[in-house]
């Protein structure tokens, strides 16, 4: 059993372009199933209290949803894990909820650098803005804090 091998920080790497690696990354190591599949039901939201525990822990077990460097989950499972390597690299990232154009309820991680903003979502292949995701039927609902515990906000 291993851990997760977190991406390195590339010293005056272009925000865009850490954002690309960390999404490549992600795509890489991460694997979708549903709730039921993982948790044993159908809708489970872990606080970000659980999710610190299980992206850091040093070493994860397959009930952490984590089975030799991969991880197992669906959008919110993809999007803590977007965050927790974004941050490990110095960039601020949070939780974004939102209803996609099929009807259901998502989240996806928002990285902020220097004014900018780009959104990782575990179903595109590369970072995309707001507006992107808007133009293609996103309806943003809440962002998270900065930091475990802080309060979300209704965003628009």
């Amino acid at each position: 059993m291993r851990g997760i091998n977190w991406p390195v920080k590339i010293e005056g790497e272009p925000f865009e372009r850490t954002c690309l690696r960390v999404q490549q990354w992600a795509q890489r190591v991460f694997q979708w199933r549903d709730d039921q599949q993982v948790w044993g039901m159908p809708e489970f939201w872990a606080t970000a209290d659980e999710l610190d525990a299980r992206f850091c822990a040093s070493m994860p077990t397959a009930a952490d949803g984590i089975v030799d460097g991969v991880v197992i989950g669906d959008c919110d499972d993809y999007a803590g894990l977007c965050l927790h390597a974004l941050r490990r690299l110095g960039i601020d990232a949070r939780y974004l909820t939102c209803w996609c154009e099929t009807g259901g309820y998502h989240c996806v991680c928002l990285a902020q650098h220097d004014g900018e903003a780009l959104v990782l979502d575990n179903r595109y292949g590369q970072p995309m803005s707001r507006h992107d995701l808007w133009l293609q039927g996103y309806k943003f609902d809440a962002m998270s804090g900065l930091h475990p515990g802080d309060d979300w906000a209704k965003v628009n």
